[in-house]
């Protein structure tokens, strides 16, 4: 009979049948194993023979010894041979002793490897008897076969009783087990309950708690708080009295602290037979605490037969639970039985219940096909479905019919992957090779699967055509853990879905990224919460590019906040940012939260360039783009008609932070109802032009509606508007309804439509806003980007003059605008001058606002700027995270310098403060000073895995603790690759002189905690009148990197080169393409950036850099007027220099050795890639 499960457990074990036949047990024990082996997880024993196996069970039941009992199979072993189905009456010769027979736990890690013990024979009266006795620890990759395993209490083929041990990719084949009370075909009694990928085939036999994988699974949770049994299956026939079960006899829980992680892909096919609490996959079945459970039980699958006299079932004999249960959650699903049933009475195709709970709550698909008879009464008739499809239609996601010809499963639902002809879809599903969707066949076969636990780790998704929704039955929300899908610019239209939750998604769990997306005309009802794309985002949302046309409803059967209806997303409570999307569907929600784009968000939401044209409806808290947020909304518009009772407004219902946007629909409701917001707290660059009506008159405000003190959201002394505009001709309201205190508003006033409407008074919202010169607002004032091009890669945002950049500080240093703004593209078209009247903050560093409660730190910069190889100069910066950037996250900062500036701060660099995980290429500072409390660097105050390549400073640097040329501190000891740069400014030590700081030419951290290559440093680092020139920090005087150089410190350094040794034009071609001969004397003499765009090499594979002198690679012999030069890898280059830097010879050296003659006597230095060496020819 086949079954995929037994299939992968035998693949796995089918080196069994490739080796020639071993000996049989002689009745002799191996004196010991080689002396490389000492049971240890480094020298395991490695078991060949029969013998040896006997001498690791002789020192296992050694009660001395309780450690080093580390074993693995060399080959298969046969202990008896004939036949062990005949050993109940004629014994073979050998009798096996379990390893570890005593009463104490033993730990053990044995791993089969493939390999086969036959021939065990086993019976007695004791307890704890299988091939182990009492152990823990580990057992896989084993099988044991033609046994015979019969005792008392305990007893398994593997184990007779574990507590504490993981099996995994164990077969017991033609085995015989046999015993009184907790017996099973692979384990008697287990405590840890943690196995997989294991399978019985034999025959089981006992009293109480039979099972044909684990008699009793008693789990104590003091070893595990995470139990795991899974793509476990059983094909043996399983007999007892009480208790019986296919793959387990009884199982309960004696303590809460275990939570069973896995309990799914659970296969019988045998035969059960028992007298109280027979089932086909548990005989008894109990959980006290609903939390104890932290999976559900799923894709369980019966077809074995299962009889006896009460509480019979097809997957459960009795299924019993605490009554903590009853208050809903599922205990139980996408599980069947296909075998005939039957029984005296309590008899159930599935399972019987102890414990009442309302099946219709607590159990989803699960399906009875097989013939059910209690007493002389037949309950359910044997169904057969002449469709295949219709099977897996009622079990859910995971299961694939049996549709081959072979029948492979007699025709009943196969677990996905079971059949080999079953194709899902196009593709892997992973983000190089993503399952294409390409056909209406396509989608619904995504819909039916993509949450199939087969898929789990293949998530990645691209549409590739047009598809039109033509089935006839309503699309059925998918539920997710995680997914990426990219519509490619394509559509889905005339979905029809009445689904409980959501849309095309009703739930995603973890995170999702959707992309290039049109659902077009959907028809979506929802009886709790409806949307067209997600019903319930995940913990990690980004939604880009969508559009959605159609109409939206909830009808009202779920609770308060299960009635939502949005456009897009109906809930979402953790991180999200939302951009670049469109409704144009109608929204109807039949209780509270209703939004265009998004119902309700309770945290962290960053919408951005978002539309909304659709009409929308709810009870409370009703917004065009958001019902309720705590979020922020930037670039937003709402066209459509909004009508609520509470907390009503054009843009949000509830808002947070709502910058850059308009409203242009009708706003209704009966009370705290706004054209923007009826209740919000900061607000900038916005306007309505649009109808409010209310009963009310006291909240109810042309701009914003309502507010309270002490919302969670709000500043602690009130309310930020800036630039607020309203029309004054449509109502009679004021700006603003009941506000209990402002703490700023400014240029925020009514005005006529003509004047709204006006050239002029757009200026009042620049740069934001343009005029409306297309009419494609009916004249109103409409969004535009401060700068002209797009912010993309292609067409970057270009920065002109300094009123270019005085924009862009106040848009990178907001918390609002940097959502928007911050990851775009940016480049600089000419050199910029500042005074010191110029209020500079560092972009990307938005410090915490105390005033306001829950306020989280933007974050940081992350897009792209570019300055065209123009310099900034003239600023004067003094910010605790300081630089021309504060901080960069993800982002990149290129072809660009500051020049003649000055830098205060905690955290300094002249360039970035902090940057993680980004990149600085082609930067400099030219003579601008820097200073940090902390961290001061020349380029980097902060760096945290981040690249700087082509890198220079000139300026002077000074600090208190971490301080250097180029970067002053390594966060975190994270990896940093510093290339292609060099230091010539001084780096100072500024604080008293009891501190130990960290000072160094380039980077001020241990030389393993980056990788250097090309640099040189030849700036002064002075510490109490004391000057060096070190590359790392000072405690480490020798060299480091690949081809670094530094001056020398005096003449007995032998690690420096002098000034003239490094200002000529062999060491300038020493340091690399990147740099060039300073031929004008622009750096003193020293190696300039040749401009070329020289990448660096790669991080080496061994994190921790060697230093160079350790390095057994390069000598350097002298005889006579021969240099002799070896240990080179062959055509490295070489060049020897006089101490004039005239080039007495250079080449590459074939064959990695070289001599040099050399025709006068005196100093030289011989010049590799990635050392100099000085030598003295006489």
């Amino acid at each position: 009979m086949f079954s995929y499960l037994k299939t992968v457990v035998l693949a796995l074990l089918v080196a069994t049948s490739t080796f020639a036949a071993s000996k049989p047990y002689s009745g002799t024990v191996a004196k010991s194993f080689p002396d490389s082996a000492d049971g240890s997880i480094l020298h395991p024993y490695v078991i060949t023979t029969a013998e040896e196996l006997m001498l690791y069970a002789e020192l296992s039941n050694d009660s001395t010894r309780t450690m080093n009992l580390t074993a693995e199979l060399g080959d298969d072993i046969v202990f008896n041979e004939g036949d062990a189905s005949t050993w109940a009456t004629k014994a073979p010769k050998y009798k096996w002793v379990p390893i570890n027979n005593g009463q104490i736990v033993k730990s053990i890690v044995f791993d089969g490897k493939g390999h086969s013990i036959s021939g065990l024979y086993l019976k007695n009266e004791d307890d704890n008897q299988g091939f182990f006795g009492y152990v823990k620890g580990k057992i896989s990759n084993l099988t044991i076969k033609n046994s015979y395993i019969d005792g008392n209490d305990n007893v398994g083929a593997l184990v007779g009783s574990e507590n504490g041990l993981v099996i995994s990719n164990v077969l017991v084949d033609q085995t015989v087990v046999r015993g009184n009370n907790r017996v099973g075909g692979i384990v008697g009694l287990s405590q840890y309950f943690t196995i997989s990928y294991s399978s019985f085939n034999g025959s089981v036999n006992g009293s109480l708690n039979v099972g044909g994988i684990v008699g009793a699974a008693n789990v104590v949770g003091s070893q595990n708080d995470s139990c795991s049994f899974d793509h476990n299956s059983n094909y043996g026939d399983v007999a007892g009295r009480n208790s019986v079960g296919g793959l387990i006899g009884r199982f309960e829980y004696s303590s809460a602290k275990c939570k069973i992680k896995s309990y799914s892909y659970l296969d019988n096919r045998g035969s059960v037979e028992g007298d109280t609490s027979a089932g086909g996959i548990a005989g008894y079945f109990y959980v006290p605490e609903r939390y104890t459970m932290g999976y559900v039980p799923s894709l369980f699958r019966n077809t074995g037969n299962v009889s006896g006299s009460y509480s019979v079932g097809g997957l459960f004999g009795t299924f019993s639970f605490s009554t903590s249960w009853s208050s809903g959650g599922l205990v139980l699903k996408n599980s069947y039985n296909a075998g005939d049933i039957s029984g005296k009475s309590n008899v159930s195709g599935t399972f019987t219940q102890k414990t009442s709970f309302s099946t219709v709550q607590n159990v989803l698909q699960v399906v009875n096909f097989g013939k059910v008879t209690m007493g002389d009464s037949l309950i359910a008739e044997h169904i057969s479905y002449s469709d295949p499809e219709r099977y897996c239609d009622s079990l859910g996601t995971d299961y694939a019919p049996d549709s081959s010809s072979e029948k492979l499963n007699k025709g009943y639902p196969l677990f996905l992957g079971e059949n080999p002809k079953y194709v899902y879809l196009k593709g892997s599903g992973t983000e190089e090779d993503p399952f294409i969707i390409e056909t209406e066949k396509d989608f619904l076969a995504f819909g039916k699967h993509a949450s199939a636990d087969v898929y789990k780790d293949n998530f990645f998704y691209r549409q590739t055509a047009d598809i039109e929704y033509t089935n006839s039955r309503p699309w059925k929300g998918i539920v997710l853990d995680r997914i990426v899908y990219d519509g490619d610019s394509h559509k889905i239209s005339n979905l029809i879905s009445d689904d409980t939750l959501g849309g095309v998604f009703a739930r995603i769990d973890s995170s999702a990224t959707i992309s290039n997306w049109f659902l077009e005309n959907v028809d979506i009802t929802s009886r709790s919460g409806a949307a067209a794309v997600v019903g319930r985002g995940p913990k990690n949302f980004r939604m880009k590019n969508i559009k959605v046309s159609g109409s939206v409803r909830s009808t009202g059967e779920g609770n308060s906040l299960g009635n939502v209806a949005a456009g897009l997303v109906g809930q979402t409570t953790n991180y999200a940012v939302l951009e670049n999307c469109t409704n144009l569907a109608s929204v109807d929600a039949y209780g509270d939260y209703a939004g265009g784009i998004i119902a309700v968000n309770t945290k962290g939401v960053v919408l951005k360039n978002v539309v909304n044209r659709g009409d929308i409806s709810g009870n409370n808290w009703v917004g065009g783009i958001v019902g309720n947020t705590n979020g922020k909304i930037i670039w937003a518009e709402n066209h459509g008609t909004i009508v609520g009772k509470r907390y009503v407004g054009g843009i949000a219902g509830i808002g947070r932070d709502i910058k850059i946007a308009f409203n242009r629909g009708p706003v209704s409701a009966v009370d705290s109802v706004g054209g923007v917001a009826g209740r919000l707290a900061t607000a900038a660059y916005v306007y309505s032009a649009a109808e409010v009506n209310a009963d009310s008159a006291t909240s109810v405000g042309l701009l914003v509606g309502a507010n309270t003190y002490n919302e969670v959201f709000m500043h602690k002394n009130g309310l930020v508007f800036q630039k607020m505009f309203y029309e004054t001709n449509l109502s009679d309201y004021d700006a603003f309804g009941k506000i209990v205190k402002f703490l700023d508003v400014s240029d925020t006033a009514g005005v006529p439509v003509e004047t709204l409407k006006s050239s002029a008074f757009v200026e009042k919202l620049a740069p934001f806003f343009k005029a409306d010169k297309d009419d494609v607002n009916d004249g109103y004032p409409v969004l535009a980007n401060p700068f002209e091009g797009k912010g993309t890669e292609d067409s970057p945002f270009l920065l002109q003059d300094k009123s270019d950049l005085m924009v862009l500080n106040m848009l990178l240093t907001d918390s609002v605008y940097i959502s928007f703004y911050g990851d775009k593209h940016y480049k600089m078209n000419a050199d910029v001058t500042f005074s010191s009247d110029d209020d500079w903050l560092p972009l990307g560093f938005v410090p915490k606002d105390t005033s306001i409660k829950n306020n989280y730190i933007t974050p940081g910069f992350s897009g792209v700027f570019d300055g065209g190889g123009h310099i900034v100069s003239g600023l004067v910066i003094k910010s605790d995270t300081a630089g021309f950037f504060g901080y960069v996250n993800e982002g990149t900062v290129k072809n660009f310098g500051i020049e003649n500036s000055s830098i205060q701060g905690g955290v300094v660099g002249g360039i970035v403060g902090k940057i993680k995980y980004g990149e600085i290429e082609n930067c400099w500072n030219n003579n601008t000073a820097v200073y940090g409390r902390e961290v001061a660097g020349g380029i980097v105050g902060g760096g945290y895995n981040t690249v700087l390549n082509r890198t220079y400073n000139t300026g002077t640097i000074r600090g208190k603790e971490s301080v250097a040329g180029i970067v002053g501190s390594l966060m975190f000891q994270k990896r940093t690759v510093i290339a292609n740069s060099f230091n010539r400014g001084v780096v100072e030590y500024a604080g008293p002189s009891d501190n130990t700081p960290k000072l160094a030419g380039i980077v001020a951290a241990e030389a393993s905690d980056a990788f250097i290559e090309n640099v040189y440093n030849v700036g002064e680092v002075r510490r109490y009148g004391i000057v060096v020139y070190t590359i790392v920090k000072t405690n480490y005087a020798g060299s480091v990197g690949k081809n670094t150089a530094r001056l020398k410190e005096d003449d007995n350094d032998p690690y420096g080169l002098t000034a003239k040794e490094m200002r000529s034009k062999e060491f300038a071609e020493q340091m690399g393409e990147a740099f060039a001969y300073d031929e004008k004397k622009e750096n003193d003499g020293y190696p300039i950036l040749s401009g070329k765009n020289v990448k660096p090499t790669g991080i080496d594979p061994v994190p921790k850099l060697k230093n160079i002198l350790e390095r057994p690679n390069l000598t350097v012999t002298v005889d006579a007027r021969n240099v002799y030069v070896s240990g080179l890898k062959s055509g490295e280059m070489v060049v020897l220099v006089n101490l004039n830097g005239k080039k007495i010879w250079s080449g590459r050296i074939a064959g990695g050795s070289h001599v040099i003659s050399v025709e006068k006597p005196g100093a030289y230095v011989l010049m590799t890639k990635s050392r100099s060496v000085r030598i003295l020819i006489k």
